[in-house]
């Protein structure tokens, strides 16, 4: 992960995630006629600047129209760094994805306003928990409450739950 910023200032970082993207829509396209992989599924952390590109959502479906992945088995994860730059936007790119059975997790979710906000005003499959309240879930009862807290938010939600 520490080349990303400097990725990001070369202004390389878009050719980055297509590769990414790329590698997942074939891996997926090939796994679907093996029986031992066709029910796994991968995802994909998306940079805030691959989300908000403009062609964006035209090079997702390109790539799944080229390697036909069954639909439910991409999974784009997004932090809250890309979504709480613009819930309409993000949320209008979420929906046009979802027609072709694209999958959302909020990556990295604390408590912090910005993902208390994704959740409400954008639609995701998972929850990530950050791996901050995870590593000492077992010692600690303030990440124990937390965690706690946002596996009810997921459960009302009907949103899977992921720890890091």
């Amino acid at each position: 992960m520490e080349f990303l910023p400097d990725a990001v200032a070369c202004d390389l970082i878009h050719d980055i995630d297509n590769l990414v993207l790329d590698s997942a829509c074939a891996t997926l396209g090939k796994w679907q006629h093996d029986p031992l992989l066709r029910e796994m599924s991968l995802a994909v952390n998306i940079t805030a600047k691959a989300f908000e590109h403009p062609a964006f959502v035209q090079t997702v479906v390109r790539l799944l129209e080229k390697y036909r992945p069954p639909p439910g088995k991409l999974c784009l994860e997004l932090t809250e760094h890309v979504q709480a730059r613009s819930f309409p936007a993000a949320s209008r790119v979420i929906e046009q994805l979802r027609v072709y059975g694209v999958r959302f997790a909020l990556d990295d979710f604390d408590t912090g306003y910005s993902s208390l906000e994704g959740l409400k005003h954008l639609a995701f499959d998972q929850i990530k928990i950050d791996g901050a309240f995870v590593d000492d879930v077992t010692d600690d009862s303030m990440s124990q409450a937390i965690v706690a807290g946002v596996a009810s938010i997921a459960k009302s939600m009907k949103v899977q739950i992921l720890a890091e």
